[in-house]
């Protein structure tokens, strides 16, 4: 087998086709990873690499459960240290930012809306596009930033009717009243659901007030705007 390698490197080639010693398909995918990781100048391989893909899998999961687990772990740390700086006045920077947390509020959505064969709604993929445009616009930052002020300005964004980006063929018109309300709501509940959600350390701030954002309709026919009103205003 290192003879073959040898040839190979010798000749100046990228890959080899090598002869596993088994034919068992996780012992095959140790002993492949085993030659990726110390001849990494070249790419050895097997006929069978289907058998490869299977004998992988189950390190790939043992990878990935590991990871979460330290994620989990990394967050239940960082909650703890901003919990303890937090009557001191001090402000932890944490490295979940918010786009991460739209991406993972986008997986929950895909996750929950689904049919009987577990396949993503249609109710469920329309929640999730709104969910990506709302990144497309939000300001990344770190979660420790993300305050009462950033969320205002998010909502003031929609409620305003943002322009679409102009083409060759159309201007920029304005996004329709009912999909900035729509939108409003999803991610008035997307706060909500970032306060609740355990994998990511953040709270909302005590002087957020979302009842004061009400989606109905100011103004008329293309000039209409999403609605602000005073708490306890109807």
């Amino acid at each position: 087998m290192t003879l073959t390698l040898g040839r190979a490197i010798g000749k100046g080639e990228w890959t080899a086709k090598v002869e596993p010693p088994e034919d068992d398909p996780q012992v095959v995918a140790v002993w492949l990873a085993a030659l990726h990781t110390y001849f990494p100048m070249i790419r050895a391989e097997v006929e069978d690499t289907q058998a490869v893909e299977v004998g992988s899998l189950p390190f790939i999961e043992i990878g990935k459960k590991e990871a979460n687990e330290e994620q989990d772990r990394h967050q239940k740390t960082m909650r703890k240290i901003k919990n303890f700086s937090k009557p001191f006045g001090g402000m932890v920077v944490t490295k979940e930012t918010l786009h991460d947390a739209l991406d993972a509020y986008k997986g929950w959505i895909e996750s929950s809306f689904v049919d009987i064969e577990g396949r993503t709604t249609q109710t469920g993929k329309k929640q999730a596009e709104r969910v990506v445009r709302i990144k497309r616009y939000a300001k990344e930052m770190p979660l420790s930033d993300f305050g009462t002020e950033e969320i205002d300005a998010i909502i003031e964004f929609w409620r305003t009717r943002p322009r679409k980006s102009a083409t060759k063929k159309r201007p920029g018109e304005p996004y329709s009243f009912t999909l900035c309300k729509h939108t409003i709501r999803l991610f008035k509940h997307f706060v909500r659901w970032l306060h609740k959600e355990k994998s990511f350390p953040w709270k909302k701030p005590v002087d957020l007030d979302l009842g004061r954002w009400r989606t109905e309709r100011q103004g008329a026919g293309g000039t209409a705007v999403v609605r602000s009103v005073d708490r306890g205003q109807r």
